[in-house]
């Protein structure tokens, strides 16, 4: 539906600009004052390609009038006119908002109108409104060709499965599907990465795994459950690193890279949990990042602890994405004892609708082989204080017999060009690929749509 919105923007009055103004209280209509018109506004999400028209006018004569039309964030003080594409055609503009491009752009844009009369500057502003559609994100159906990463017969480097899927565009437009895997590379996991063609992972290869000489250990030993980001022309990587094993020396680290294959790690792990009676002492996991619309970097990982039930989502926080400082709120997201999610974990986040989705892994305790696995989703305003959108969960394992029908987990979320959405998770089954060894159950990756 297109709406009209007409802003009065005063000069001075409403601290639109300009020298003069009716602050005394009178008829505001004796102050110089303008009229912006938007067409289009209340926008919902997700965009396909949407054209805004807006319009100025004096509300006294326009003799010799200008505008200037500027585009920016509302939280970022980010100018968005490379990414809105302006057409002005005397006190008229149009505005193409793209379906993807910068959320901030997006999501968060304000329409700014400075009018230049004979003696005086006016100008008036407004925040175009996106909503979500009813339901974003909630509803899964399952790719036919799941799961989407065929498994090798042993010794192969990830012939015992694969985990921790993670999306990642690459700057020509083309899709990866990075995870984690286990095979005869030795005791640890490796990550691999395959480009994502027609729903298909296709030519895998091995691209992080130990040096099996190395004495001393690094603190990255082993690295597992990736996550890459794009940021502008670079990209950003995090992950979790170890020497021993991810329950005796846990880390986080981030590393950068121009090109997606050369990467640059961080000397030193960007978050280790250093409290012995910390909410996160015990365990973490599935660290991402995304910047946030205020410009501020948000790493979501996963922890626990003995000294509490349940495992639980914090946040690390940085404006470079070099240095990292744990947010005096955590956990940001806390688990529910006695609900499915008594356990939380492996939270993906997006921002879209002017908002933060976070879609999350949860379970009850005991966690055990044979444990339902889900997941869940919860929203937010900025990114720190989360409601969920419903006490159960979004996705649950599949048919008895599929290749998930024990868990989903690990979720990893791509916006797709039209809107819609599509979720990355591993999962296991109670099916034994193997006869002669009915303890191997590797874990699979399977890709789910959501229509907009």
């Amino acid at each position: 539906m297109r709406t009209r919105l007409v802003l009065l923007g005063l000069v001075g009055a409403l601290g639109c600009g300009g020298d003069d103004g009716a602050a005394d209280g009178g008829d505001p209509r004796d102050a110089e004052s303008i009229l912006l018109t938007i067409d289009g506004d209340a926008l919902v999400m997700p965009l396909e390609a949407t054209m805004l028209v807006a319009s100025v006018a004096p509300a006294g004569p326009n003799d010799g009038a200008s505008v200037r039309w500027d585009v920016r964030s509302s939280t970022a003080e980010l100018a968005c006119d490379d990414v809105v594409e302006l057409t002005q055609d005397g006190l008229n503009a149009s505005l193409t908002i793209p379906a993807v491009g910068d959320a901030r752009c997006r999501d968060e844009l304000v329409v700014r109108a400075t009018l230049t009369l004979a003696d005086r500057t006016v100008t008036a502003e407004h925040r175009v409104e996106v909503t979500l559609p009813e339901g974003y994100g909630r509803t899964w159906t399952p790719d036919d060709d799941n799961p989407v990463l065929a498994l090798d017969t042993c010794p192969t480097w990830s012939c015992l499965g694969h985990t921790d899927p993670a999306f990642y565009e690459r700057p020509d437009g083309s899709t990866e599907l990075w995870f984690s895997a286990g095979g005869d590379r030795g005791e640890f996991p490796v990550v691999g990465v395959g480009e994502l063609v027609d729903g298909r992972v296709v030519s895998p290869r091995l691209i992080l795994f130990p040096d099996p000489d190395a004495d001393p250990r690094p603190w990255d030993h082993a690295r597992e459950t990736v996550n890459v980001v794009r940021d502008g022309e670079r990209a950003l990587m995090t992950y979790l690193g170890y020497a021993i094993s991810y329950f005796d020396d846990p880390s986080i680290g981030v590393a950068h890279s121009d090109d997606g294959a050369t990467w640059e790690r961080t000397a030193a792990p960007v978050y280790t949990p250093s409290r012995p009676d910390g909410w996160d002492a015990s365990f973490i996991s599935g660290p991402m990042a995304l910047r946030g619309s205020d410009g501020r970097w948000r790493l979501y990982y996963g922890g626990a602890s003995t000294r509490s039930l349940g495992g639980k989502i914090g946040v690390l926080l940085s404006d470079d994405g070099e240095s990292w400082t744990p947010h005096p709120a955590n956990p940001v997201f806390a688990n529910r004892v006695g609900e499915w999610d008594e356990s939380v974990i492996d939270a993906h986040v997006v921002f879209a609708g002017g908002r933060y989705l976070m879609w999350h892994t949860g379970w009850v305790e005991p966690l055990t082989q044979d444990s339902r696995i889900s997941i869940g989703l919860a929203e937010s305003e900025d990114g720190i204080e989360w409601t969920r959108v419903s006490n159960e969960p979004v996705l649950t394992p599949g048919e008895t017999g599929a290749w998930n029908d024990t868990s989903v987990v690990s979720p990893s979320i791509r916006v797709e060009a039209d809107g819609s959405l599509m979720m990355a998770v591993h999962g296991t089954s109670t099916v034994r690929p193997v006869p002669t060894s009915p303890e191997f159950r590797p874990e699979r990756v399977g890709i789910f749509r959501s229509a907009p």
